[in-house]
């Protein structure tokens, strides 16, 4: 009978490290595969392989962590977390996301909705930068840049695709993307594909580390494949 207590604990209180985080998100996807084949049909499962992807094991997983960090003073006061509680949480995410008819879709992750907004000492208590272990925050991260490139590899043109792995390739790697164009109209395009980059990009892509990620996810999900589809 497993007690997921001392895991969840770390998690909590920001002691969680890489290995028990990656052990959690294993055995958060192999509670979704369990309720999914017990208490739902196959329909059910194909419809979140349609809406989210052959990953959509990581999008539940994703949603789980957010909960439970939601009912953090709940999960502490607790002596014995049993699987099967958090089984029935997963069942509830299912539910949800079939209720809503899948309208959380690409939902942007809003960290402040994580805290309270009627107990300032709660509130200091759950800022994320204290209590969230960073390899969630990557974790978290990496789904986000890569919803990001999926978006721009399914609705961008295969011109801006490649203007901007040229703008890429040239100011962040220093490297070389090759494509049958003039500098000067490189240039230009890249001044009309910014706009369009802006709707879609958050803000604090800004940031150094996430940026890095999303510019090597653009490089190898987009034009790598680009270049091999050249040849």
């Amino acid at each position: 009978m497993k007690n997921y207590k001392e895991l969840l604990n770390k998690l909590l209180t920001n002691k969680l490290e890489e290995k028990d985080f990656l052990t959690l998100k294993t055995n958060f996807k192999n509670l979704f595969k369990k309720a999914l084949k017990n208490y739902f049909s196959a329909d059910v499962e194909r419809l979140f392989r349609k809406h989210y992807g052959s990953d959509y094991l990581d999008v539940l997983s994703q949603e789980l962590f957010l909960r439970i960090l939601t009912q953090r003073e709940t999960l502490m006061s607790l002596e014995f977390i049993h699987e099967n509680y958090l089984l029935a949480m997963a069942q509830n995410i299912i539910h949800f996301h079939l209720a809503s008819e899948f309208k959380m879709l690409k939902a942007e992750v809003n960290f402040n909705d994580l805290l309270p907004s009627d107990d300032p000492e709660q509130q200091e208590e759950l800022k994320l930068e204290e209590t969230l272990p960073k390899v969630f925050i990557d974790y978290l991260e990496d789904i986000e840049v890569k919803n990001l490139v999926d978006t721009i590899a399914k609705t961008f043109s295969k011109k801006d695709l490649e203007t901007l792995c040229w703008y890429i390739s040239k100011s962040v790697f220093q490297t070389n993307f090759t494509v049958d164009v003039k500098r000067d109209l490189l240039y230009k395009r890249w001044e009309r594909l910014k706009p369009k980059l802006s709707q879609i990009l958050p803000r604090d892509l800004l940031h150094e580390q996430k940026s890095r990620k999303f510019c090597e996810a653009v490089m190898s999900e987009i034009c790598q494949k680009l270049h091999l589809i050249k040849k």
